[in-house]
């Protein structure tokens, strides 16, 4: 009895010896588990294939949580699958599970595995309630079943399920393998994600880099080509053109530079300052530009009249600043040209400009004494013959009279437009809405007989002009406004002020007889009417004055219109510097 005895003994602890070996055979194959050439459904099935060395665990498998957070089949036999005599051995890990049973988390034993992360221990599949309706020919389950979680640093990855077909077979040696193996299977899972994840993330990264290195080489070979463009530009410039650093010292140069500077090469410029280039006195003052420059940060703009052994010329310069995206200013950059032959153009401009004033100003001065005498002598005619004239002579007479009138008339408003920018006060600074009120007071009785309507809108700055064309310019433009009016409509006139950046806007709005959009561009010129002079008393020529005192300011004019009847607006803009104030 006792040799039987000994004998079971025996062979249980060789049996268990055995499942030692097996066990730490599944360990070590877990272990030799290459993780960056698998993807996660092969190293599942190589960790399933590690455990199955263990005869006690033939039938088994990994469930893990979907994107439902679903528990589902990974590797291995499903659930019904493990339980149901159905599969050989050589098909206990199937290439593709059958069937994908899905467990919501707490749900039977494997959801209360994943969710609890403790070991779930089903002794005798019989006679648990669960497992009646997977049974064959209404037989029961036989059999018990552990599902122990597979857990990573406290984070629950799933489930590894074996079943045995014998009640009570699993003991607490199988736990303790179990639990052992679940924690190395997580941190080799996780290790896998995470090595693979970094991998994405290097392949993610490597493909950008290509695209940037693809697009960095592409935008080299633009600014090469960019380059090579602009240096052939401004090699072929007549313009001096430079490029220097915030302390003075050259970085590029063109080749009319190093010509002017008598170098054989633009190259030759580089490094050098002013100093190394120039007379000192020269060199000092462009100093002082480029400080001034880069001190107020905006371009400078010089012309000036040099010395060339005996031969003047004038020169233009224009210097700017190179500032970066962070606002630091870097150094500066500019450009000479010659502008000798425009000088002496606007010389010769400016000369034939003033005789050309001087001479209309004698014609229309001297013509108006032989037409008033030519006027009177045809009225003592008319007088003299009152007695032998009959109606039509009389009527000649009349043409003859009104039509001297007239060209008298115009020689006036010749003299006046002759005179705007000639003579007068010089430039000052006015109240700009004294003015309009000193011309609304001149054209008062113009105002009262046509029962017109003015409004004054806007604010009304101090501006630098010249008081009496400002006051002839606002008298034009609002007896315009009043003048040209629809029969049996009360003229509506606004008058606004505002003042647009460094502008001063003036504008005279009215609903009057309106302007054909076409003819706009005629109505500035001398002795240009769009109206019939039996409708419109007028000389033509107050918008060409208006006009003309605008370009005497330097400033702008310009007139708007929707058609015929739906009235005019007329604008003017003139410069509008800063006004120094004295201080007591």
């Amino acid at each position: 009895m006792r040799d039987a005895q000994l004998i079971e003994t025996t062979q249980e602890l060789n049996r268990h010896i055995v499942n030692l070996l097996d066990s730490l055979s599944a360990l070590y194959g877990l272990t030799d588990i290459s993780i960056r050439n698998l993807d996660e459904n092969q190293l599942l099935r190589r960790a399933l294939e590690a455990l199955m060395s263990n005869q006690d665990m033939e039938r088994c498998s990994i469930f893990l949580p979907d994107e439902a957070n679903l528990l589902t089949v990974a590797a291995g036999l499903d659930w019904d699958e493990m339980l149901r005599d159905i599969t050989g051995s050589e098909e206990a890990i199937p290439r593709q599970p059958r069937k994908k049973t899905k467990f919501q988390m707490g749900e039977g034993l494997l959801g209360r595995a994943a969710k609890n992360g403790k070991i779930e221990h089903c002794r005798s599949c019989a006679d648990d309630p669960q497992f009646k309706k997977i049974g064959v020919d209404d037989k029961p389950v036989q059999g018990s079943l552990l599902c122990v979680p597979i857990i990573c640093e406290e984070q629950i990855l799933g489930v590894v399920n074996v079943y045995y077909p014998e009640p009570d077979f699993f003991n607490m040696w199988h736990e303790r393998l179990l639990l052992l193996f679940c924690k190395m299977l997580g941190r080799l899972l996780t290790s896998h994600r995470f090595v693979h994840q970094l991998d994405m993330l290097v392949d993610m990264q490597t493909q950008d880099l290509s695209k940037m290195n693809e697009q960095l080489r592409g935008e080299k070979e633009l600014l090469k080509e960019s380059a090579a463009s602009l240096r052939a530009i401004l090699d072929n410039s007549p313009y001096l053109s430079w490029l220097k650093d915030a302390e003075g010292r050259y970085l590029k140069a063109n080749k009319a530079f190093a010509d002017y500077a008598r170098l054989e090469d633009a190259r030759q410029v580089v490094g050098k300052t002013d100093f190394d280039l120039w007379p000192i006195e020269l060199a000092e003052k462009y100093r002082a530009d480029d400080a001034e420059v880069m001190t107020l940060r905006q371009q400078k703009h010089v012309e000036e009249l040099l010395l060339d052994g005996s031969k003047e010329h004038w020169i233009e310069t224009f210097k700017t600043p190179i500032i970066d995206e962070s606002g630091n200013v870097l150094g500066t950059t500019g450009f000479v040209r010659d502008i000798t032959g425009r000088k002496e153009f606007e010389e010769e401009l400016k000369r034939s400009n003033i005789e050309l004033e001087q001479f209309s100003y004698a014609i229309s001065h001297d013509m108006r004494q032989p037409l008033r005498m030519i006027s009177s002598y045809l009225q003592l005619i008319e007088m003299s013959l009152a007695d032998q004239l009959d109606s039509e002579k009389r009527g000649y007479f009349n043409f003859a009279i009104d039509g001297a009138k007239r060209i008298d008339q115009m020689l006036v408003a010749l003299l006046e437009y002759s005179r705007i920018g000639r003579v007068g006060e010089p430039l000052d600074w006015i109240d700009s809405r004294a003015a309009l009120d000193e011309a609304l007071q001149y054209l008062q009785p113009t105002i009262a007989e046509a029962q017109a309507k003015v409004s004054v809108a806007g604010d009304w700055p101090r501006i630098m002009v010249n008081h009496d064309e400002i006051l002839r310019l606002l008298q034009n433009l609002i007896g315009n406004a009043i003048k040209y009016r629809i029969a049996g409509r009360i003229p509506e006139i606004i008058v606004a002020s505002e003042t647009v950046k460094n502008e001063w806007h003036l504008s005279v709005s009215d609903n009057g007889v309106g302007i054909i959009p076409d003819q706009i561009k005629r109505l500035f010129q001398v002795f240009q009417r769009l109206q019939s002079r039996e409708a419109y008393e007028g000389t033509g020529i107050g918008l060409a004055l208006c006009r003309k005192v605008a370009e005497h300011h330097k400033g702008r004019i310009w007139a708007e219109s929707a058609g015929e009847g739906q009235g005019s607006k007329f604008c003017v803009a003139l410069p509008m510097p800063q006004e120094k104030k004295i201080s007591a």
